[in-house]
């Protein structure tokens, strides 16, 4: 016949191995939920960062296109002032 100590040690025993798959299963049902989470607002970051790429691009366009007329509208101005001081010079030699 088993002691009553005996027994109380076993159903102790008993005892910490359920509260430790217990514990096991809501740690590894936490982990899930995280990891699930995580994913889902990682997702929506870089859905958000690929909308502002987007946009950055679309301004970085624009800004290439005032450039590019900027610089045809200089190299007007420069073929001008050459050709005038040519007119300049041909006037001033001529007199």
């Amino acid at each position: 016949m088993p002691t009553r100590k005996s027994v109380w040690d076993t159903v102790i025993k008993y005892i910490k191995d359920i509260v430790f798959i217990i514990m096991f299963v809501v740690a590894a049902g936490g982990w899930l939920a995280s990891s699930i989470s995580s994913k889902h607002d990682m997702k929506a970051t870089i859905e958000a960062n690929t909308t502002a790429i987007k946009s950055i691009t679309g301004a970085v366009e624009k800004f290439n296109e005032y450039i590019i007329q900027q610089s045809e509208l200089n190299g007007k101005i420069i073929m001008y002032m050459e050709q005038d001081q040519r007119n300049y010079n041909n006037n001033q030699n001529g007199n």
